[in-house]
């Protein structure tokens, strides 16, 4: 076992507080507890990005109940993700146990107004309400600062999460559970009756599950007055418990006990349409929050619900915020970064919120996660915010101060493009054009928006026509008509561009000249084009002539007819009568064979007769001399005398044939 007040210089300082600090003790730890903890912490070191991680963390941290590293552990992860209602909740217990003093009730407060932040809870909301009622000593004494604490987080809860149908009335029993007990002792007097009075009508109105004993409540807390149920709170009870019936399908579908998949999300949605339909932006805020709370991850869903917020409630403070959680959650998306950083700016935050914001996902590692185009996103965001502040301010003296953030603000974010992606071309020239235009049209400096395109043109970009044409571009729409002219001759003039990419530029040369220039500057450009162009046309027409060749040569043979083997057969056997013939011929067997051969050549001997036979040729009458069958006709079988055999003189070399006739058989040398 080993002792954590032992351990390495690096832990040995706060594992000794840990200790001290649960039971005054050394608290011991397995050798594998250590080492796993030590990994945890090198790990989410290097990345603290790492989710799972933090939560196994945190487990671990737990069971060896280091309080101060489990503290410590849960700030870290908080600062990089949001909390779910059970990490909140496991973390609010674990400080739970050691609440001592004041301090200790007043840092719980905070961290449980941090919790109901992150996500939809009534759980959470409940347990805040429960914890300042029993610890809050202004809220036991019913002092006026206590009741005024308590009135405001009681409102805080109806705000966020009063609306729901199912679970809503819980809040609102713990605010009247609190007025009433003030009521009760007898504080206030007439004005507290109109408070609790006033907090059951408040209720009444708003659609709940539990409407109907609630009125109950109502009816009988009257009746101690001697007072009865208004009619037109009757009235209106009875329209909120048509529309609480209204939604009960609704609540069905997304009840808490389904998972979390495409049917759920789809009926999130479909209560959103309902509630816009019903035209209460409270209650479809409630509805998305809900959903998101099920759904954190969908950033669909966040696109969705920020882009309501800012289309109907208008409140900047709730869209910051709704934005700011959103890239929490989807910190990877950067449609959700500039759409954050463009609200910002739309809303009239301050400059330098958009530029933290940008910070910000610079340091969420959104450029590891997310592709160019969507990093690209998040900088056209920024740069489109300091492009409308010189705008704005184009009479004030401050229009100095905001170009040159401006032009600072281009310079930083293409560095980090080319840092981020180093390897990656953009040949749509977002930057550049957005930078080139700014500084011609915005800030009124043609030579600094020349210099952008000089610049790029020593990049890789250098030997693409979309750079070259760009820059042309920008020069005749400042109307520099001479400076494109000669930004055209450069062009096609130049070395190592893309195939194709000197005729591009070359065809937008007469082109403009067409448009733009004099006969003789067009004369002049054709006599500098047309060779080029002509040598692209030949060299197209031979490439052409291959082409039509090979597509002939295809179709000729996609053309011809594609016979199958039985027909191939057939076919051959037309052109080949001996091929017909071999087929139709009778199969013998070995033995057959054997004998349909000796039938037809008296010289043939069957390899049982070879054997048995002497080994020395028989005499042939002719002195050195060897006879050998040189052939056999086709009427063998009716006399030897039509055999022919050849005769081979060994000492001259010579053959001759041997009449097959006995009456006409001589020697012929």
């Amino acid at each position: 076992m080993a002792d954590l007040s032992h351990e390495s210089n690096s832990a040995s300082d706060s594992d000794s507080d840990d200790s001290s600090s649960i039971d005054g003790a050394g608290v011991e730890m397995s050798d594998e507890d250590m080492n796993a903890m030590m990994a945890f912490e090198q790990e989410l070191e290097k990345n603290p990005k790492l989710y799972d991680k933090h939560i196994e963390y945190i487990a671990l941290l737990r069971k060896c109940r280091l309080r101060e590293r489990l503290c410590e552990a849960h700030e870290k992860m908080a600062d990089h993700f949001p909390l779910s209602e059970q990490l909140w909740t496991e973390w609010v217990n674990d400080e739970l146990k050691h609440v001592e003093s004041t301090e200790d009730v007043q840092r719980i407060q905070k961290l449980f107004g941090r919790a109901v932040k992150d996500y939809f809870s009534v759980t959470l909301w409940i347990s805040y309400l429960e914890f300042v009622a029993e610890f809050e000593s202004t809220v036991q004494e019913r002092s006026p600062e206590g009741l005024k604490h308590m009135r405001e987080l009681c409102e805080n809860g109806l705000t966020a999460v009063g609306l729901h149908v199912m679970e809503g009335a819980k809040i609102w029993a713990i605010y009247r559970k609190f007025e009433l007990a003030v009521e009760a002792k007898g504080q206030g007097g007439d004005k507290q009756q109109d408070k609790v009075r006033q907090l059951f009508h408040r209720q009444l109105q708003v659609p709940l599950e539990d409407g109907e004993a609630t009125l109950a409540a109502y009816v009988q807390w009257e009746s101690k007055h001697a007072k009865d149920v208004p009619p037109h709170i009757m009235k209106a009870h009875t329209k909120a418990q048509e529309a609480a019936q209204l939604r009960m399908s609704y609540e069905t579908a997304v009840s808490a006990d389904k998972a979390p998949d495409a049917n759920v999300l789809a009926a999130f949605l479909a209560y959103v349409k309902l509630e816009q339909a019903q035209g209460d932006p409270a209650r479809v805020q409630c509805i998305y929050e809900r959903a998101i709370s099920v759904f954190p991850v969908t950033h669909e869903l966040w696109v969705q619900y920020a882009r309501y917020l800012e289309t109907n409630l208008k409140i900047p403070s709730v869209v910051h915020s709704v934005y700011s959680r959103a890239v929490r959650n989807c910190y990877w998306v950067g449609v959700l970064w500039a759409r954050a950083i463009r609200a910002l700016s739309r809303l009239g935050v301050p400059s330098s919120e958009p530029a933290a914001r940008l910070a910000l996902a610079e340091q969420a590692h959104l450029y590891s996660q997310a592709s160019y185009e969507d990093y690209m996103e998040v900088v056209l965001a920024r740069l489109d915010g300091l492009r409308m502040a010189v705008q704005v301010s184009a009479d004030d003296p401050s229009s100095v101060g905001h170009k040159e953030a401006l032009r600072s603000g281009f310079k930083e974010c293409s560095k980090l493009l080319t840092s981020y992606f180093p390897d990656y071309l953009d040949r749509t020239l977002k930057i550049p054009s957005y930078w080139s235009n700014s500084e011609a049209h915005v800030m009124q400096s043609v030579d600094a928006a020349r210099k952008v395109w000089e610049e790029v043109l020593k990049t890789g970009l250098g030997r693409y026509c979309e750079a070259w044409a760009a820059f042309a571009s920008m020069e005749r729409s400042c109307r520099n008509l001479t400076a494109a002219r000669a930004v055209y001759k450069r062009a096609v003039a130049r070395k190592g561009m893309e195939e194709g990419g000197t005729i591009a530029m070359a065809t937008a040369w007469l082109q403009f000249e067409q448009q733009e220039g004099s006969g003789e500057e067009y004369f002049q450009a054709a006599l500098k084009v047309e060779p080029i162009l002509e040598e692209a046309a030949a060299a197209s027409a031979a490439e052409a002539n291959v082409q039509v060749a090979a597509a002939a040569k295809a179709a000729a043979a996609k053309q011809a007819p594609k016979l199958s083997p039985e027909e191939m057969t057939k076919l051959r056997e037309r052109a080949d009568p001996n091929l017909a013939a071999a087929k139709q011929a009778p199969k013998l067997s070995p033995e057959e064979m054997t004998k349909l051969r000796q039938m037809t050549d008296p010289n043939f001997k069957s390899k049982a007769k070879a054997a048995a036979a002497p080994q020395t040729a028989p005499s042939t009458g002719i002195h050195h001399r060897h006879l050998w069958p040189l052939a056999t006709s086709d009427h063998a079988t009716q006399g030897n005398d039509r055999v022919q055999l050849s005769v081979f003189n060994s000492s001259r070399g010579t053959l001759a044939a041997i009449p097959s006739s006995n009456s006409q058989r001589r020697l012929l040398y």
